[in-house]
């Protein structure tokens, strides 16, 4: 199986891309910058050395090299999305209407290792949960729908089977109440949700790290207790552990070895 299309079938696999980004350098494949650099920025994220000067450089060039040539690189994929980005050296990232995502989820992931999906309006939630492709995705992101996405819709997602491969979403400036929570907490599908961030709602239970003591320590509320006691653990209602990434870069949450 050729590098490439490894990727596109293990989109998640960190060694897919590293033989990848070997096969590109080896070829003087014009791509072959951004996907070490990317990886590289990688490493100091997950290293939570982002501050330093190296990593400060690597993002500056790998902006420079987006801007350059980024819809040329996005090719057949540009035209299709909203708007689109790069992980670990290929488009993975895509923002379109959730009424899009039925009928051009398919095309998407022939094209490119699409892992992470932004929804706006029209949303059409119904038709994204009963789609088997949501099973593609790795993060989810709908927020700022306010009154458009609530109990009715946060149980709609709870309730999707093909909501098993989610490891990191963001639900936030929405009006999900403590119904749509309950039903997110309780629901065996997102079980393996390793970050959920629901800022911005009426009900909140995202755990964080306060530094407001003049030190950092990890906090919950009460009612992400009383789930996991109710529901069992749920890596996303779990304290965050101090000196890792929090939150957690989308990327970083959905790869494998």
């Amino acid at each position: 199986m050729a590098a490439y299309d490894r990727v596109l079938a293990e989109p998640s696999s960190l060694s897919a891309r590293q033989t990848l980004a070997a096969e590109w350098h080896a070829t003087h494949d014009s791509r072959a910058p951004l996907i070490e650099k990317q990886l590289r920025l990688r490493e100091h994220r997950l290293a939570n050395t982002l501050w330093c000067d190296e990593a400060n450089q690597l993002s500056r060039e790998i902006n420079v090299l987006v801007r350059r040539h980024g819809k040329l690189w996005a090719g057949a994929v540009a035209p299709l999305v909203t708007a689109f980005a790069f992980h670990r050296g290929c488009l993975a990232e895509v923002t379109l209407p959730g009424s899009a995502f039925p009928t051009v989820m398919p095309k998407l992931v022939a094209l490119a290792p699409v892992q992470h999906v932004n929804l706006t309006a029209p949303l059409e939630l119904a038709a994204v949960v009963a789609s088997p492709l949501l099973a593609r995705v790795s993060s989810l992101q709908i927020v700022e729908l306010g009154e458009r996405f609530g109990d009715t819709e946060a149980k709609l997602l709870a309730s999707s089977e093909h909501a098993r491969t989610l490891r990191w979403m963001s639900l936030t400036a929405n009006a999900i109440g403590k119904g749509g929570v309950v039903a997110l907490a309780a629901s065996p599908h997102l079980a393996a949700c390793l970050y959920l961030d629901l800022g911005g709602n009426p009900v909140n239970v995202t755990p964080m790290l306060d530094d407001s003591m003049g030190f950092v320590r990890p906090l919950r509320s009460d009612l992400a207790e009383e789930f996991e006691k109710k529901y069992g653990p749920r890596p996303w209602l779990a304290l965050p552990e101090v000196g890792a990434p929090w939150p957690p870069h989308r990327d970083d949450a959905s790869t494998t070895a």
